[in-house]
């Protein structure tokens, strides 16, 4: 009976633990007709980001563990389809929107229960190209307000 309970407990932290991001089953679904599609550990990753950069998204870079990038034709209705779905099925929530004539750049994050965004994906449209970039994080309220921080003095 020890050995019963001792599996059944067992499986159910198990099937708890999520070993892939929200993100990933996306990425596995879609990359075959991507265009281009990447994935890079974090410390790779960070290899190709301008120095400039680094010092403007310095909470970002040192807590993303995983990126992933896909790029597709713009004409590609059916995946602009299934991603606004995914995003929607998935709890993200919107961060940022910027559009300016044809061009729109979304920053959507999901969350878990102790308020840690742990994806971020940003999703850029333009006349000829779609293109998702997606990181795993561990981002606190604390690192988004020393982004924005940075993010206002760079502008000014």
């Amino acid at each position: 009976m020890k050995k019963f309970v001792s599996l059944i407990l067992v499986f159910l932290f198990l099937s708890s633990c999520k070993s892939t991001s929200d993100f990933q089953t996306f990425y596995n679904d879609h990359k075959a007709t991507a265009s281009f599609s990447i994935g890079l550990s974090g410390t790779l990753g960070r290899m190709f980001i301008p120095k400039k950069e680094k010092e403007l998204l310095g909470p970002l870079l040192k807590k993303a563990s995983h990126y992933r990038l896909m790029v597709f034709q713009e004409n590609d209705q059916k995946t602009t389809k299934h991603f606004s779905r995914f995003i929607k099925g998935h709890n993200y929530e919107q961060l940022v929107r910027i559009s300016e004539n044809k061009e729109r750049i979304d920053v959507y994050f999901q969350e878990d229960k102790d308020a840690i965004i742990r994806e971020l994906i940003v999703r850029i449209k333009t006349a000829d190209e779609f293109v998702i970039l997606a990181c795993k994080t561990a981002l606190t309220s604390e690192d988004i307000a020393i982004l924005s921080a940075s993010f206002k003095k760079s502008i000014q």
